[in-house]
């Protein structure tokens, strides 16, 4: 070998150990970031007329294990989505209570139950009237309370939903920009590892937004689709789009009640899923709407059976005036049946006039206002709000209602529960129950007694005993006793006490939560330890980085100094020469 091939065989070296020294220092800087894989490179030798001249970079490559990638993407999908679930349910079951809290419904439900089982005994006492009816609003209060979370977890599930999809439409962006530059450099003959490291970040950021299947085509391009099968990569990016609801209410539902989300225009919201997507879309329109249902069905079953109770009965003292809380039409079909007992009582209970209706003879709302309007001594009317309105004409005495054996709609409901009077509660659901307005503003109005039925009843009669407390009793069995409440959400049908199905309520989300909980550890755990296999496979490794760089040096040292001599050879041939 001649002393000009020499040098350019020891600059070559000195050129190819530069490069990988620069491949090594890169490594251990880049080792602790996210989806980094450690380079190798490759070197080869140049030959000249069959002859070693020297060494070239032929390429800086990186190892990954593409099975292991797709198992993680897969992983990583459902790591977020058991984590989104187990979040909300978390915060949700925090909110609710443990089912020994004194602030559940089931709490306030027993509390209720002990404030009219002390009514019982002496119905007659207002502060313990005061205190029932406080009772009865704490309880509707809770239920308020209690579905106003539920929906407030559905209005922040729908906006993080938003959040999550401008996330993802950033993330299929960055692939979209990174395919570009990887499909040029390799046309090029560039090294794309780097850029390969940075696409498998943003495919994994995309995993974690929602369930994805990928493949690479042979000019290295990353296409991205949803597990049902719509492009969200291939020659472009594909971004979808939605727009979360302003508010969020017990009655919204999907698809009604909020927009689609779109892709290409298309709706899809029913295609997605897996993820933080999945996992938010399950939440606001499935798991979330199936407690509200469940709170619902208590909220309903307490409403028409506590009201079923107090309609029968009367407050006492009576109220010159009785106005329902349902809303009617007097031209509405009265479809009825039995009697009902009207009477004008005193402040003793003593009946100044009596009255029995035979509802059968009626065949409009109308008609019956006309004939309670035409009894002596009384006003009927139908109010601006559609209520009926029952009122004495002396101010001395109060009206008095008994159902007797009244039967009205297809429900058979008394006269009384039919139009609303006498009610403890109004509303139909967890959202809207409520104590009757004007009970809440005067307990004294609370229905405790009951107008006497006896076929005997006259004017001068009593008609209400004094400390008649039958409706408080009936309050205080109902509260004991089971009921029958409907299949809803999680809960199916069933026969139990109020307070127990309130429990119930408590119990399933606490259920659920655990569930939730338990599954997100289970899949965090699968996650990690697929990061930690693909980090041990292509990761890099610090040790065998810097022994790498040491040896570098030591190569690096031995080809400079091979050129050293090269060079001091050259000078001596000169110096024999000149």
């Amino acid at each position: 070998m001649d002393l000009r091939a020499a040098q350019h065989a020891a600059l070559t070296g000195l050129a190819a150990t530069e490069a990988q020294s620069s491949v090594a220092s890169a490594n251990i800087a880049n080792a602790q970031v996210p989806g980094y894989t450690a380079k190798t490179t490759s070197l080869t030798t140049t030959l000249a007329g069959g002859n070693a001249t020297g060494v070239s970079l032929s390429s800086i490559s990186s190892y990954v294990n593409e099975n292991l990638v797709r198992s993680l993407v897969a992983a990583t999908s459902s790591e977020t989505y058991t984590q989104t679930l187990a979040d909300y349910l978390e915060a949700l079951s925090g909110a609710m209570g443990s089912t020994d809290s004194s602030s559940t419904i089931a709490n306030r439900l027993s509390s209720l139950q002990t404030a009219l089982a002390d009514l019982a005994v002496t119905p007659e006492s207002a502060s313990l009237k005061y205190l029932a009816v406080e009772a009865a609003v704490a309880t509707a209060d809770s239920l308020n309370a209690f579905s106003k979370e539920v929906q407030q977890q559905r209005a922040n599930a729908d906006h993080q939903l938003a959040d999550t999809i401008d996330e993802l439409n950033v993330a299929l962006e960055e692939i979209d920009r990174l395919n570009e530059q990887i499909t040029v450099a390799k046309a090029l003959g560039q090294a794309t590892g780097d850029l390969e490291d940075a696409r498998r970040v943003a495919l994994q950021t995309v995993a974690e937004k929602l369930d994805v299947s990928y493949f690479t085509t042979s000019t290295g391009e990353l296409h991205v689709y949803t597990k049902s099968g719509q492009a969200l990569v291939d020659s472009r990016a594909h971004t979808l789009a939605y727009e979360a609801a302003g508010n969020v209410s017990a009655t919204m539902e999907y698809p009604s009640g909020f927009d689609e989300i779109t892709l290409d225009g298309q709706a899809v919201t029913t295609k997605l899923s897996g993820g933080e997507i999945g996992a938010l879309l399950e939440l606001r329109d499935e798991t979330l709407p199936a407690i509200q249902d469940e709170l619902d069905a208590l909220a309903a079953t307490l409403i028409e059976e506590v009201n079923a109770v107090t309609s029968q009965g009367t407050a006492v003292p009576t109220p010159q005036s009785l106005t329902g809380t349902t809303s009617v039409s007097g031209t509405t079909t009265l479809s009825a049946t039995g009697t009902m007992r009207l009477a004008l009582v005193d402040s003793d209970g003593v009946v100044s006039s009596v009255t029995d209706l035979d509802l059968s003879s009626y065949s409009t709302v109308d008609d019956l206002v006309t004939a309670i309007d035409g009894i002596g001594g009384f006003s009927a009317s139908i109010d601006s709000n559609g209520h009926l309105v029952i009122s004495s004409d002396d101010s001395t005495l109060g009206v008095a209602v008994n159902e007797m054996d009244s039967a009205v709609g297809a429900a058979g409901a008394g006269v009384s529960a039919y139009f609303g009077l006498n009610g403890l509660f109004t509303g139909t659901s967890a959202d809207t129950i409520r104590v009757r307005s004007d009970l809440a503003a005067d307990s004294t109005l609370l229905a405790t007694g009951t107008l006497s039925s006896a076929s005997t009843l006259a004017a001068g009669n009593t008609g209400i005993a004094s400390g008649d407390g039958s409706i408080a009793e009936a309050l205080e069995d109902l509260f004991g006793q089971s009921v029958n409440f409907a299949a809803a959400g999680s809960l199916g049908g069933t026969s139990t006490t109020f307070a127990d199905y309130a429990s119930a309520i408590v119990s399933d989300v606490a259920t659920k939560s655990s569930e939730a909980t338990s599954a997100a550890k289970t899949a965090d755990l699968v996650a990690e330890n697929l990061r930690t296999s693909l980090t041990n496979e292509s990761g890099v490794n610090l040790d065998e980085e810097t022994a790498r760089l040491a040896a570098l040096e030591n190569q690096y040292a031995a080809c400079s100094q091979m050129f050293a001599i090269i060079n001091e050879m050259f000078e001596v041939l000169l110096g024999a020469v000149s």
